[in-house]
């Protein structure tokens, strides 16, 4: 944590002897180290075992040719904070990717597939509401420490517990 912005434990493994350091808890979800927009996270993406682990890392590093992030994966809650504009002029809005039915993700998450399938929906979520006070104080800071850029969207996991884990900010959103 820095500047008490939380982030979930994470290694950085670029070859096969790298899984012999020390790994945060499980479950654990493996990316490629060098993509955007989930490409090369898929359903198995998210790893419950050692084996798993290591299935999915081998896919990362040989089939896809990419270092790999080992990260702590946070069941819970995922929203999707988006900024446009500047100190003067700013829009803020956020989005919480749900089931069809409205209940939050949990244990799923939105990788590759569910986006391309649209499997998930989106809801608008009141960006004034007090239930997102420390979200906000905490995406309003991290978006001012890169002033002056004009739009960014943060990826956002909130644990069963209440707590808000910072996963992805893009200033390159497209």
């Amino acid at each position: 944590d820095k500047f008490s912005i939380s982030t979930p434990a994470w290694v950085y493994i670029q070859n096969d002897s790298d899984l012999f350091l020390q790994l945060p808890p499980f479950p654990l979800i493996v990316k490629p180290a060098c993509e955007g927009t989930s490409v090369g996270i898929n359903e198995n993406a998210v790893v419950f075992t050692k084996d798993a682990l290591y299935e999915y890392v081998q896919y990362v590093i040989h089939d896809l040719g990419y270092p790999a992030i080992v990260e702590q994966f946070i069941q819970g809650k995922e929203f999707k904070a988006c900024y446009i504009g500047n100190e003067t002029d700013l829009w803020r809005g956020l989005i919480e990717d749900v089931h069809d039915d409205g209940t939050s993700l949990g244990s799923d998450f939105f990788h590759y597939n569910a986006k391309l399938k649209r499997i998930f929906k989106k809801e608008k979520r009141d960006f004034s509401s007090p239930e997102y006070e420390t979200l906000i104080k905490s995406c309003d800071f991290v978006f001012s420490l890169f002033s002056p850029a004009d739009y960014a969207v943060f990826d956002i996991r909130q644990d069963v517990k209440g707590r808000y884990y910072f996963i992805d900010y893009n200033l390159d959103a497209t």
